[in-house]
């Protein structure tokens, strides 16, 4: 199969944590909530109509301020969300995805199968490969949010303007959607099967739009309310 990638125009990170904190919610549950909207704007160009898109999404088990060990090794479970995409409303989208990553946050579902992974990984290789496309086989792709450096980095004494993150892809998936924030900007980057998901990049080029949409019903809503 074809490859391809693209990504989004950079949005401030500043006015992300602004709509954030008017909905009670976090940065991530207004950039997911703004990729399920987007989702549901391709779809229907597309003249296709799905009621919700399933991801499989990293959920780290370790807090992030802990200090290397002395053996390097990954603690993440990958999870189920279900993004809804038959609601062109981005209000009413970032209430379902709220509900949906605080019940995935604080459930036991990461833990459990953090668990299954490392029994399976002990079984051998063939059954190891199996149940990555078993898994991988029952979601549409991977959906992750990577928190990069805040302070600009620099590589062989040139600053770095942008960086650009794209999740690998497991099993008959057919596109990963990747938020990474670097230097007070977030850039969304998608990779896709461009025989399955033809226009790929129209998901990414309209995310700038809907977050806009986003910000102008939270600044009506704030108005209404004083």
């Amino acid at each position: 199969t074809t490859k391809g990638v693209a990504w989004a125009e950079p949005l401030p990170l500043a006015e992300v944590k602004a709509v954030a904190r008017a909905h009670r919610a976090t940065v991530n549950d207004v950039l997911v909530a703004c990729l399920a909207t987007v989702l549901h704007d391709y779809l229907a160009a597309h003249r296709a109509h799905c009621a919700s898109v399933t991801f499989m999404v990293p959920v780290n088990l370790k807090p992030l301020n802990d200090s290397l060990p002395d053996e390097l090794g990954n603690a993440f479970a990958l999870i189920y969300l279900e993004l809804p995409t038959n609601q062109p409303d981005p209000m009413k989208v970032l209430e379902v995805v709220k509900r949906r990553t605080v019940r995935m946050k604080h459930g036991h579902e990461p833990a459990v199968t953090f668990k299954i992974q490392e029994e399976i990984a002990g079984l051998g290789h063939s059954m190891y490969v199996a149940s990555i496309d078993y898994f991988a086989n029952r979601a549409t792709g991977v959906l992750t949010n990577v928190p990069g450096p805040q302070m600009p980095v620099y590589l062989a004494g040139s600053k770095v303007e942008g960086i650009v993150g794209w999740a690998p892809m497991s099993g008959n998936q057919s596109m990963s959607l990747t938020i990474y924030s670097y230097a007070g900007k977030v850039i969304v980057g998608i990779a896709a099967d461009t025989t399955l998901v033809p226009g790929y990049a129209q998901i990414v080029d309209g995310f700038a739009a809907v977050f806009a949409e986003l910000g102008a019903a939270t600044d009506s809503r704030r108005t209404s309310l004083v």
